[in-house]
């Protein structure tokens, strides 16, 4: 009996010297990589920052964080961020965000209020550094800037390492409620029923730690399985594929199902989203393309991506999709 008590005594100690052993070096490798992005020229500030679950958990948590990129101009903005993982599984994290924050996208700010919104990332390779699949959550999601606002009743992403550098990647919205007053003669209900994506994007490099510290990894094609909106009577569905040029730009084809497609240009037209001597050209060839398939109030067609221009047949339409 004595000796099982030694036993468990000197087991405790060892374990508890390891847990802060590990726990330290955790703290050590975070304020690092905050160190490396204020080298690379970063704003990367935070108030505080502390690790604590003993005896099993490795939480760390920060405070007033500020993380600035230069080049893109993003910022973002978090009074709480915490990273939560088992002291013995690192390589699966948890991620949570408060329940303001703000991200600076473009010279705009956007306020993101939620009731809740976490992340489970899974790594694995070498030292843990590629990502092999990541689920994001977020419940009753508002943004709201001086350029605009939208809600939603949950947002759900979910990312999976399918192969090298591919990545397949779901994605939809519950009761999104896009902002601004809706036009009296177009009858829509608050929010959409349906607002979902299905996609397969290659990437030249793997994701992971190191490539996202060193930059983003560049699209290089994109495999669109479906990308669908359903907003009362309007419905638009889109599928295709296309390589993504050196520019960003698409470079392939898609096909759009488009119903009730009138009155989505006149939503475009009032919103400011196409301005009002595009959205009258456009609207006569899109007249002429549904004519010809004998639904006028439905478009089934296909998109050409070609030298960063998107093309209706010999007709222009602007310029092709950016990725990046």
């Amino acid at each position: 009996m004595k000796r099982l008590l030694i036993a468990v005594i000197v087991g405790g100690l060892a374990w508890s010297g390891w847990w802060f052993y590990a726990a330290n070096q955790h703290k050590a490798a975070l304020e690092a990589w905050f160190e490396a992005r204020r080298a690379d020229g970063w704003a990367a500030e935070y108030q505080s920052l502390q690790v604590r679950g003993f005896p099993n958990r490795l939480d760390a948590t920060f405070t007033e964080l500020v993380l600035a990129n230069p080049d893109s101009g993003t910022v973002w903005r978090a009074p709480l961020f915490q990273i939560l993982m088992l002291s013995y599984k690192p390589e699966h994290a948890i991620l949570v965000w408060p329940h303001s924050q703000t991200l600076t996208l473009s010279g705009t700010d956007w306020t993101m209020d939620s009731e809740s919104m976490r992340a489970s990332v899974i790594l694995e390779g070498d030292a843990a550094q590629s990502l092999s699949r990541a689920n994001f959550e977020a419940e009753v999601l508002n943004l709201t800037s001086d350029q605009g606002a939208a809600a939603m009743a949950a947002l759900n992403i979910a990312l999976a390492d399918t192969g090298p550098e591919l990545y397949r990647i779901t994605a939809s919205a519950t009761g999104y409620a896009p902002g601004g007053p809706l036009p009296a003669d177009l009858p829509l209900p608050d929010s959409l029923s349906a607002l979902r994506a299905d996609l397969t994007l290659a990437l030249n490099a793997p994701l992971g730690l190191t490539t996202l510290e060193a930059g983003p990894p560049r699209p290089t094609h994109l495999d669109l399985r479906l990308a669908e909106a359903i907003w009362g009577g309007l419905e638009l569905k889109l599928a295709g594929a296309a390589d993504v040029t050196a520019s960003g730009h698409l470079d392939g084809q898609m096909t759009v199902r488009a119903v009730n497609w009138r009155e989505m240009m006149h939503l475009s037209s009032i919103s400011g989203t196409l301005p009002q001597g595009v959205a009258g050209m456009l609207e006569q060839a899109l007249d002429l393309a549904s004519n010809l398939s004998g639904n006028k109030n439905t478009l089934d067609l296909t998109l050409d991506f070609k030298r960063g221009r998107t093309w209706l047949g010999m007709i222009p339409l602007g310029s092709a999709p950016r990725l990046r």
